[in-house]
């Protein structure tokens, strides 16, 4: 498993711009991830959704299709649907990414999950990945890897 993690990091790193690979972080991208990580652990790992304006702009924009359109609102509303029962946050998170990266205003966060193979049952290791852009300490953006479903063969 983290030879898969290290082969990702370095696929991943090869990808990302050259100033995005550099030793220091500044300030301002540690306040930008924290406002990320704070999301997760009193958010998204709760079900919380009432607590979302303190970490996203009113007027955010969302691009995964499966949340509907309406910046907070409509991602509120998708959040009460998928958590209809908020539970306490813990200290720490529960699920943290496998690899964070930042360059500038912008935070994504990948993560690793097992995977059992409809066909089969057999495991596999799958990445997904969230990347918000950050302003002024809130999400005025996020994008992940949802996709629409591909449209009906023609006939």
């Amino acid at each position: 498993m983290k030879v898969w993690l290290g082969v990702l990091a370095v696929l991943v790193l090869a990808a990302v711009p050259a100033r995005a690979q550099r030793a220091q972080v500044s300030a301002g991208e540690e306040a930008n991830k924290k406002v990320v990580y704070e999301f997760y652990r009193q958010v998204w790992e709760t079900g919380n959704a009432d607590l979302l304006g303190n970490f996203y702009a009113p007027d955010f924009i969302e691009h995964n299709p499966a949340v509907p359109p309406g910046g907070l609102d409509g991602l509120k509303a998708f959040l009460k649907r998928r958590f209809p029962e908020p539970k306490p946050a813990g200290a720490r998170l529960q699920n943290p990414p496998a690899v964070v990266l930042v360059d500038g205003d912008v935070v994504t966060w990948i993560f690793q999950r097992d995977q059992k193979d409809a066909r089969d049952g057999s495991s596999y290791q799958s990445f997904w990945f969230d990347a918000y852009r950050v302003r002024n300490g809130k999400v005025v953006e996020h994008w992940d890897a949802a996709t629409r479903p591909a449209a009906p063969p023609a006939r």
